[in-house]
């Protein structure tokens, strides 16, 4: 089992948990007792990005 935590002032998701299979997504097969960042690329949702159709 594990938890998947959304930080809004920061943006970013922490987890922590069992992560032997790299389910935590912080590039390693360790377990996590206190939360750690989740690797990846994406950004916070803030205000809609203007696109051209």
């Amino acid at each position: 089992q594990h938890t998947l935590a959304f930080v809004p002032s920061s943006g970013k998701i922490d987890s922590f948990g069992l992560g032997g299979n790299g389910q935590l997504g912080t590039r390693s097969t360790c377990n996590r007792m206190s939360p750690a960042p989740v690797k990846g690329c994406w950004r916070a949702h803030t205000d809609p990005v203007p696109m051209e159709v």
